[in-house]
């Protein structure tokens, strides 16, 4: 078993497709078809039910992707740390993020102002830390409660602010005025979505079904990319609050729902003395946000 078989069933998996996951893991066809074959024959169990050219988990292919997730994101991030090592000096610093949209300014601005720290970045999923890939490598965790609600009693965690829901627009559209928008007034929005977590979209899907909103036609992109569509006056993008940074070219609207806001936190590892770039990091971080 080779981890080349297990990134095409995770493929097929999330697609139900041969030839889509085909397309996109760069290869044929047959290809695909072939280490499927012989990945089942190794485990000696079929992992999908076929309809067609439809291909369905069943319940031993559900139990395998799971581990398949956790196995390729140990030797991802496995990959990540080697090659970090090698550069490693002694200021080095390496931070765990579960939100990249909502760090952005701050890591870029922690940057320009420690211009002889390497500062580098992880972005982790739940899954990931659920599998322990928050390791003494990483001296923080940055995200929101939900995400690693799980791992929180292993770490030292401090509360940071409270985020919620928002709309990012350019100046000259109508919200770009306005102090805050309703869900409703989405409805015929045209909208790009960051690929950012699970939790945060589930959050934000059900804001809109709350309020009988239809979920509007979403484009999903990295981060930069949907900023960059908002920039050109494109669409508008859902994102949070705190996201937002003065002097921007972009302006973010506060959408009108009490009932969604989640808590974010900053989490280290429990009896570990900060050094000093950890330090310049922490202290930075509390000023930024106008915290005591």
């Amino acid at each position: 078993m080779e981890i080349t078989q297990l990134r095409y069933f995770k493929a097929v998996a999330e697609t139900g497709k041969i030839v889509t996951a085909a397309n996109a893991m760069f290869v044929t066809p047959p290809t695909i078809s072939t280490s499927l074959s012989q990945l089942e024959k190794e485990l000696g169990v079929s992992l999908f039910q076929r309809d067609g050219h439809r291909l369905t988990l069943n319940r031993q292919g559900e139990i395998f992707l799971e581990r398949v997730n956790q196995i390729l994101s140990i030797f991802r991030y496995a990959c990540i740390e080697v090659t970090e090592s090698a550069s490693e000096g002694p200021h080095h610093l390496a931070v765990a993020i579960t939100s990249a949209n909502i760090w952005v300014d701050l890591l870029a601005n922690f940057s320009l102002s420690y211009p002889d720290c390497m500062l580098s970045t992880a972005t982790m999923t739940s899954l990931d830390l659920r599998s322990g890939m928050f390791t003494n490598h990483y001296s923080f965790l940055l995200g929101a409660e939900d995400d690693f609600i799980q791992i929180m009693p292993q770490l030292e965690n401090e509360f940071l602010f409270e985020d919620a829901p928002a709309v990012m627009v350019y100046p000259s559209h109508p919200f770009a005025k306005r102090k805050s928008v309703k869900p409703e007034e989405l409805e015929n929005e045209r909208i790009v979505w960051p690929r950012i977590n699970q939790y945060m979209f589930v959050k934000m899907r059900r804001m809109l079904e709350l309020h009988g909103v239809s979920l509007p036609y979403i484009n999903t992109h990295s981060y930069l990319v949907c900023r960059s569509l908002v920039q050109q006056g494109s669409c508008i993008m859902l994102t949070t609050t705190h996201t937002a940074f003065p002097g921007s070219d972009v302006i973010h609207v506060p959408i009108e729902s009490p009932e969604t806001r989640w808590r974010v936190y900053i989490c280290r590892h429990k009896d570990r003395p900060l050094n000093e770039d950890e330090q310049h990091f922490y202290d930075f971080l509390k000023e930024f946000y106008h915290l005591k």
